[in-house]
């Protein structure tokens, strides 16, 4: 039964929001850091990140200290916005963290399970570099709760669970964010 370790991101350049796809600020760097010496402490592993620069800047050091290479999946990353103009993205992430999943529509739910076929899909120890609506779904999946927030990871947090089949079992929740999302 493989263990995931589910990594959030760093702190990115610019937030939900004010820019599609940000790299790390140089705190969010530093973040990538700290969780690479976290994870050195175990036995190098698969590795796979979302294609979103803060996701993949995030594995960069750990990608480095372990010489490997990261797998880049897309159905990992971030959850897809609507395409309408205008739109204000942050308020539409604001009001659909309220929700559960059975309410949104189709094209989010079937976002949700790709993002768990990936998951379900691993079958050995792999560490995955993610976002926080993604790794709340699956979080949410482990623990049998359709909303669709259901803790606050930080950023850099590590948050582990197992696979077996098709289920999906909660170790550990990575640390939590101490303000509010937005």
């Amino acid at each position: 039964m493989p263990k995931i370790y589910l990594i959030r991101h760093g702190r990115a350049a610019a937030g939900w929001g004010e820019s599609d796809d940000p790299g790390l600020d140089s705190m969010g760097r530093e973040q990538a850091i700290q969780v690479s010496r976290a994870m050195q402490a175990m036995n190098p592993m698969h590795i796979v990140s979302s294609p979103m620069k803060r996701a993949r800047e995030t594995a960069e050091p750990l990608v480095k200290a372990w010489e490997c290479i990261s797998e880049i999946d897309p159905r990992f990353s971030e959850i897809p916005t609507p395409n309408n103009v205008p739109f204000n993205r942050k308020a539409w992430i604001k009001d659909i963290l309220l929700k559960r999943w059975d309410v949104l529509n189709a094209d989010l739910q079937a976002w949700r399970e790709n993002l768990l076929t990936a998951v379900r899909s691993l079958k050995e120890d792999t560490v995955v570099f993610s976002h926080f609506v993604a790794i709340n779904a699956i979080v949410g999946n482990a623990v049998r709760e359709n909303n669709l927030l259901v803790f606050l990871p930080d950023n850099a947090s590590i948050t582990s669970i197992t696979v077996e089949g098709l289920a999906i079992t909660l170790l550990e929740k990575g640390a939590e964010m101490t303000t509010s999302v937005g």
